[in-house]
């Protein structure tokens, strides 16, 4: 068994960010990955059919927004890739009702504080399903359609299941429901991964590669981590896992009601996101529809351009490429036939469980218990962050939070209460 001060599980960028600012604080740090790479939901991969490094996981960035990605990028010498704005303006027939729907949706999500660790709290009456939001407004099915597209690009889940709360937080964020839907994001230059690299490689040997954590207790000096073959016990554990994972392992933490039940429940980021060459050209793609391939896009590659195409990944991953695939043929004739595909099935990955968070009605207050665990446990990641719950920014916040928290609790003092 080996010691140290604080165990981070989880090799995500949450994960990364806890252990370098614990590090930098003078506090001893093991981090514990189970896959062979870091980044988790991160992950950017060599296409070859395409000869070119698509991500497989998270992409976007919005740097006006997310100041947090921004100060890494700034960090480590990196820089952003060129910008995609997205599909645009609507239709003009469907203008009057486009507009009418975004209206009511800034003037909810001014009822919300974004800078407020309990956001959500007196805003019952918008914790519904986006299929119950969005029907008072009555609106003709393209305008319906075009909020829902842009809509899943945000949650990334069933409309029937996700709650609009989420969404109105976001539209928050960016500033106007257009903003969140129709505004510019930029990729990093090296792919999405190329943070959680370099914090990395700063980190050296505090990163243990291939260690699947099974079991986290309570231990009579504080906690234990465990897997098979190795244990490792500290005064404090952070876990930086995906929540929908959390089930699986064996867990003696004490969880109030409203945590146990979001660990129970999980949480409905089910996006099947593909990759694929095409016989034609697909210089300046750039779409949006309904249902199928939501959105699609193209990155060029050294032999092919890489084409995105993203749809819910219900009732499987490659059921629903295999939907994006013909809804690109029909839509974008010019493409030809589709050659090679490349993806990977995130919501079967057993380090994953799903895609990016996205919260089913009444699960607010159980997502802030759990960020807001007051140790010897501390739970981190985008998908309890307060404020860009979802995003690299809200892995990167959680993480620095989480370091500032338990570095309070090992160093006896008051553990501030939880921000990022």
């Amino acid at each position: 068994m080996s010691r140290t001060d604080v165990v981070v599980v989880g090799g995500g960028l949450a994960g990364l960010v806890a252990a370098r600012d614990l590090t930098a604080a003078g506090i001893g740090v093991v981090l514990l990955e189970a896959r062979d790479r870091v980044g988790g939901r991160a992950w950017t991969a060599r296409f070859e059919a395409a000869g070119a490094d698509v991500d497989l996981g998270a992409e976007w960035v919005a740097p006006d927004c997310h100041d947090a990605v921004v100060r890494e990028v700034e960090r480590y010498g990196l820089a952003f890739a060129r910008d995609i704005t997205a599909e645009g303006a609507p239709e003009s027939q469907v203008n009057a009702a486009y507009q009418r729907a975004l209206d009511q949706i800034d003037k909810d999500a001014a009822e919300i504080d974004f800078d407020r660790p309990d956001w959500y709290r007196g805003l019952e009456h918008l914790d519904v399903t986006m299929v119950e939001y969005l029907a008072p407004l009555d609106l003709p099915a393209r305008a319906r359609e075009q909020v829902l597209a842009g809509s899943f690009a945000l949650m990334g889940a069933d409309e029937h299941r996700y709650s609009a709360l989420n969404l109105l937080h976001e539209v928050c964020g960016f500033g106007s429901a257009l903003a969140a839907f129709t505004g510019e994001s930029s990729r990093v230059n090296g792919g999405a991964d190329a943070i959680a690299r370099a914090v990395a490689a700063e980190l050296g040997d505090v990163v243990r590669l291939g260690h699947s954590v099974k079991r986290i207790a309570p231990h009579d000096k504080g906690v234990v981590v465990a897997g098979v073959g190795f244990s490792v016990e500290a005064r404090a554990a952070v876990i930086a896992l995906p929540v929908n994972v959390l089930p699986e392992l064996d867990l003696e933490i004490p969880f109030g009601p409203q945590a146990a039940r979001v660990l129970a429940e999980g949480h409905v980021g089910r996006v099947a996101k593909g990759w694929a060459t095409v016989s034609g050209d697909a210089t300046g793609l750039h779409s949006g529809g309904w249902p199928d391939a939501i959105e699609v896009y193209a990155v060029p590659g050294e032999y092919r351009a890489a084409v995105a195409r993203f749809g819910l990944g219900e009732p499987g991953h490659d059921a629903a490429l295999d939907r994006a695939r013909e809804a690109v043929g029909r839509r974008h004739p010019e493409l030809g036939a589709e050659l090679e595909a490349f993806s990977h099935d995130w919501i079967a990955d057993e380090y994953a469980r799903g895609t990016w968070v996205a919260a089913t009605p009444g699960q607010a207050t159980g997502w802030h218990e759990l960020a807001a665990s007051p140790g010897p446990f501390f739970i981190a990641g985008a998908d309890v962050s307060r404020r860009w719950f979802g995003w690299m920014d809200g892995a990167i916040t959680s993480g620095a939070d989480v370091a500032e928290r338990a570095g309070a609790f090992v160093a006896g003092r008051p553990v501030p209460d939880v921000r990022g």
